[in-house]
């Protein structure tokens, strides 16, 4: 029913108004595997992700009355978003993640765009998009609401990071690809069974750390059974230590630090990251060559730090997993990271900026 409805409804735009536009229809894993099969017939596939996502046990959006797990994405020993977000690229069409968002008022929201960047980049997706921006008021100051990333600067911090991974490719797409082959003719079959798209993977044999060094696609075949075909993995420079709760990157031009790094060095090639104690043992730290050069021969880094981050005076209930309506006044806070930086570069004398807001040096 449903792909006889988003087929029909793809012809009317397509063929009797001529829509040019690209067209979905909803998110791929809406409906299971016979989900990700209607949507491989549109012109991309897309999906939406959100890391503890606000839970509303009463009420739906009871402002007075939610909930967060309030845990790092690095530590979730079953990949977290970007496992569940790799199960449905579709082979032979882009993939989009049209609605990404690590909520408020998480203590770990720094690690958000680090993280689904460079993944995204490792995996070649097309497009990524927070939810959202936060409404209009410019001046609000503080962080206004769970999605909000106007005023959040656990996200904002890192922000050219993302763009620097992800857009201009400074972490390279993997090389080998792991092939999920689902037979079309089973495709209502399994989706009957409740068989889900992460089942058909395990299935298929595919293994957590896979996903660091092969780009994941689903391929809806004519014939055959249910198998993954992988090539022999190469090394990624992404690693990610889901029992240490530490993710990584280690491309020539971008270095990432994220998660349970604060009281440990952390050795990455040319760059040495040692993260001092804090409360949370967590910290999120990017190093990027802003001229997109080895870092070695770099003449302009980037360096962004950050840990915790709340307003004022946020009410929190005694185990942090809710301010309920108290979401506190500004000034936003945010942890200091104490940290020493060693780089090998070539460079024979070097000068440090901190940056304002807008980018400026301001000393």
């Amino acid at each position: 029913t449903e792909r006889a409805y988003t087929d029909g409804m793809r012809a009317f735009l397509k063929q009797e108004l001529g829509v040019e536009a690209a067209i979905i229809d909803t998110q791929a894993s809406y409906g299971g595997i016979a989900g990700t099969y209607r949507e491989s017939f549109n012109d991309f596939v897309d999906m939406h992700a959100y890391w503890q996502h606000p839970n509303f046990p009463g009420r739906p959006w009871d402002s007075a009355n939610w909930s967060i797990r309030n845990t790092p994405m690095a530590a979730d020993k079953n990949g977290g978003n970007l496992a569940h977000l790799g199960l449905y690229r579709v082979a032979g069409r882009p993939y989009t993640v049209s609605e990404y968002d690590h909520p408020a008022p998480s203590h770990y929201a720094a690690e958000m765009f680090p993280m689904i960047a460079s993944f995204a980049a490792l995996q070649d997706w097309d497009g990524l998009f927070q939810f959202d921006w936060g409404g209009t008021d410019s001046n609000v100051r503080r962080i206004a609401g769970y999605f909000a990333l106007r005023q959040h600067p656990a996200k904002l911090a890192f922000l050219p990071a993302a763009a620097l991974m992800f857009r201009r490719g400074d972490v390279p797409p993997a090389t080998e690809r792991a092939l999920l082959r689902i037979p079309a003719a089973e495709v209502e079959e399994l989706t009957a069974e409740n068989v889900s798209m992460s089942e058909a993977w395990r299935r298929g044999g595919l293994a957590l750390g896979d996903l660091l060094t092969h780009r994941q696609e689903v391929l809806f075949a004519p014939a055959g059974k249910l198998e993954m075909e992988a090539t022999k993995g190469l090394p990624s420079p992404v690693a990610w230590d889901t029992e240490a709760g530490l993710y990584t990157v280690d491309a020539p031009a971008a270095k990432v630090v994220a998660g349970r790094c604060a009281g440990r060095t952390t050795k990455l090639q040319g760059a040495e990251f040692d993260v001092k104690s804090n409360p949370r043992a967590f910290a999120v730290l990017c190093l990027n060559a802003a001229d997109g050069r080895p870092l070695a021969r770099s003449r302009r880094l980037l360096l962004a730090a950050a840990g915790n981050v709340e307003n004022t005076g946020m009410g929190w209930n005694p185990d942090h997993t809710s301010v309920g309506n108290k979401w506190g006044s500004a000034p936003t806070i945010c942890e200091g990271i104490a940290a020493r930086l060693t780089l090998t570069t070539a460079a024979k004398r070097a000068r440090a900026y901190a940056l304002d807001g807008a980018g400026a040096r301001a000393g």
